[in-house]
């Protein structure tokens, strides 16, 4: 047991990742089970959302990670075309406390604090 409370594997993440990697590779080799054509790359959506993760990841020292995160959501949400606002908000501080909950207290990874205190 770790820390954490969760059993300690060093074999089972790689064992895991390495499954996901095997099932991707198997369902590329069986082709889409849609004819349609893939929908044409929105280049545009794309580097707006590659500067948003740019700037999130200068300023999240500085920030931390819980004043951060919701932040960088809430804009790529309404990106991504969703406006209505209790929806952007309930999404981008849901979505950050689960992050919170799964990576910096189930998994322990140090997130970065910031002024709140709190990775």
């Amino acid at each position: 047991m770790t820390g954490s409370g969760l059993p300690s594997c060093p074999g089972c993440w790689p064992l895991a990742l390495a499954l996901l990697a095997l099932a991707l590779v198997a369902r590329a080799v069986r082709g889409r089970s849609d004819p349609a054509p893939p929908p044409p790359a929105q280049t545009r959506l794309l580097m707006s959302i590659l500067a948003l993760l740019i700037a999130y990841a200068l300023v999240m020292p500085r920030l931390g990670f819980l004043a951060a995160t919701p932040v960088l959501l809430g804009v790529v949400l309404v990106l991504l075309g969703i406006r209505e606002i209790p929806s952007l908000i309930f999404s981008a501080v849901g979505i950050t406390l689960a992050l919170y909950l799964v990576f910096g207290r189930v998994l322990g990874v140090l997130l970065p604090p910031g002024p709140l205190g709190r990775g």
